[in-house]
């Protein structure tokens, strides 16, 4: 699968971030430890194009002055109030040197399911690998699971993958599936439990 890649633009760190946003660019910085940073500017239209598709984590090729770099997408800065891309830090990676980094995990097939819900426990893991054989994300097809169902990191088909390195504690549940029931009784729960908590705040509060 060929790798996204931005064109980027050096930029003068003298020109504020809202000037580039009034001229349809958004700051961006790529640094390592072989590398000296170099702040950049992209394309808004491509970043959000980039984003659509790819997440914190996701790799790709940022070309800068005709040279590109290998990177792994550390960062997204999103103003508080709109949400709009602000800031992107992008790690530049060498090859023959491990990376660490959290992987998302996708739970596919729930819309098949029939009176069984799948709790997510755990959304993402972190992995050691070289940057030639780093991967965006983990499926985990759950389409045929049934009630007690559970599954750990350790279980993952992933760990089957000699080039790369679980570091999440492989014991941590991923997801359970439970009776609709169940899930109700435990969202009750938890809403009592926080309705407790608000309420001794109070007391503390007025004490």
């Amino acid at each position: 699968m060929k790798r996204f890649k931005l064109d980027a633009e050096v930029r003068d760190k003298g020109i504020s971030a809202k000037h580039l946003k009034s001229e349809g660019f958004i700051p961006a910085i790529v640094y390592g430890a072989h590398i000296d940073a170099i702040s950049v500017k992209i394309p808004k239209r491509e970043v959000e194009k980039f984003i659509r598709t790819h997440h914190v984590g996701s790799s790709l090729d940022v070309e800068v002055g005709g040279e590109s770099h290998f990177v792994l997408l550390k960062d997204i800065q999103l103003d508080v109030i709109k949400r709009d891309v602000i800031h992107l830090d992008f790690q530049a990676l060498k090859a023959g040197e491990k990376v660490r980094v959290n992987v998302p995990i996708y739970l596919q097939g729930r819309d098949d399911l029939k009176n069984i819900i799948v709790q997510e426990l755990l959304s993402e893991i972190e992995i050691s690998v070289l940057p030639k054989y780093l991967i965006d994300s983990i499926e985990v097809d759950v389409s045929n699971v049934k009630v007690g169902d559970q599954l750990t990191v350790a279980e993952l088909e992933v760990n089957n993958n000699e080039n790369i390195e679980i570091l999440s504690n492989p014991e941590q549940l991923i997801f359970t599936a439970v009776e609709p029931s169940v899930y109700e009784e435990e969202v009750e729960e938890e809403d009592e439990e926080g309705e407790v908590e608000e309420e001794e705040k109070e007391e503390v509060t007025e004490e």
